[in-house]
């Protein structure tokens, strides 16, 4: 007879594996960097409503080494008393007086009714300078619709641009017509930069923009655009802040989207590429720089771009243009997605192995390379391959070259060797 246990048997069964018990802390706010909200166009927004907008392309401006102050050529353009636009005017007031009925409000456009009085009007045209009217700056309008000062004469001279008190970098530029009581207002930049400074050029659609049908889309119509290249924003603003080097916009878009380009460049953000992993990762912007345009209406630019294929010729002339204000080769380097593009920036002097050229794949290669050099292409903006070999072509050329002839017609003839 068994003796009773002081404790019951207990069975005995091999353990499972079990969960282990998580204790949930309060859940803290992850610091995630929000994009910034995009800053105002670079136009801001008229004062005077009954104002109808122009357009005009940025203009470059530098001092020489004689100390004078030379300028590219100024693009603005206003709207024509063409029948097309009087037709056009008409049919838009009838439109917007239908719906304004519709929706039981009264409509007052009572500036629109005057519309063939106040477009055959004499035209007074008036530019300010950082807010402040330059008397000495005479404009005047031309039958085309674009402005000179005087005979076709597309550049003002040292004395005049010395009269708009311009500073070191960006200045506001404004300029009014007047005809009757309608009011065309345009507005642009003229940046003033400095002679040493190293230049660089960039075309915008699918250049900055990986493709150019959908990034043009997307650079007008979306407030914020995202059809961008994976890394331009930091590669440019790198350059910019670390070599000093100034940024030229230069597109083939006709001088009617100048304002929306501006727009476009000033609003485009991106995560900075190095820090891609990071919560807490910091948003860059492209450098801020002229945006020059062709000064041709839609028409035309569609023409140039679409039937005759040739927007080198307008990028060739824009940028002899800056090379004539400097009085030297200014540009550097520069990107294109088009060997049109490269042909343009060869003719202006830029050293074959600073051209680029940028596929819809983000893949950057030397179009112009010579056949014995061999290089694998770079991997988009973020390679700090090319980062390295941009740097070094900026800071080459220090010393910017004296022009070594003038042409009979006043132009400046330039000769760069071409050899690495």
């Amino acid at each position: 007879m068994y003796e009773p246990l002081e404790h019951p048997p207990v069975a005995v069964v091999a353990p499972f594996p079990r969960e282990e018990v998580v204790v949930l802390e309060e859940p803290q706010a992850v610091a995630y960097a929000v994009p910034p909200p995009p800053p105002p166009p670079p136009q801001g927004a008229e004062p005077n409503p009954k104002a109808r907008r122009g357009h005009a392309v940025d203009v470059i401006c530098v001092r020489r080494c004689t100390g004078e102050l030379a300028c590219s050529e100024w693009g603005v353009r206003f709207a024509m008393p063409s029948s097309l636009t009087r037709n056009m005017a008409r049919a838009y007031e009838s439109m917007a007086s239908s719906f304004a009925r519709l929706g039981g409000r009264q409509r007052s456009f009572s500036e629109d009714e005057n519309f063939d009085e106040e477009m055959d009007a004499p035209a007074t045209v008036v530019a300010s300078v950082n807010g402040r009217v330059v008397p000495g700056l005479e404009l005047h309008f031309e039958r085309d619709g674009s402005c000179s000062f005087g005979r076709l004469r597309l550049k003002p001279t040292s004395s005049e641009l010395e009269l708009c008190g311009l500073r070191e970098g960006k200045n506001a530029l404004r300029v009014e017509l007047s005809r009757g009581k309608r009011l065309d207002v345009a507005h642009a930049r003229i940046f003033l930069w400095r002679r040493d400074d190293p230049v660089m050029v960039c075309d915008v659609d699918g250049t900055i923009t990986r493709t150019d049908v959908r990034g043009f889309v997307d650079s007008v119509v979306a407030e914020a655009p995202s059809n961008a290249h994976a890394g331009v924003c930091e590669f440019f603003g790198d350059l910019a802040d670390d070599r000093r080097a100034n940024i030229l916009y230069l597109t083939s878009r006709p001088i009617a989207l100048a304002d929306l380009t501006r727009n476009f460049i000033a609003t485009l953000q991106q995560p900075q590429y190095e820090r891609f992993g990071d919560p807490r990762r910091a948003w860059r912007r492209m450098p801020d720089g002229p945006v020059v345009t062709s000064r041709a209406n839609i028409v035309g630019a569609l023409y140039s771009e679409l039937v005759a294929k040739t927007p080198d010729v307008f990028k060739t002339k824009a940028l002899l243009d800056v090379n004539q204000a400097y009085e030297a080769l200014a540009f550097k380097a520069g990107f294109g997605n088009r060997h049109t593009d490269c042909k343009a920036y060869a003719r202006a002097g830029i050293p074959v192995d600073a051209i680029y050229l940028i596929d819809p794949n983000s893949t950057i290669t030397v179009p112009f390379r010579r056949p014995d050099a061999t290089a694998p292409p770079f991997f988009g903006y973020a390679d700090p391959r090319l980062r390295a070999v941009v740097a070094a072509a900026l800071t080459r050329c220090a010393p910017l070259p004296r022009p070594l002839m003038r042409a009979p017609s006043g132009g400046i003839i330039l000769t760069r060797s071409t050899s690495v």
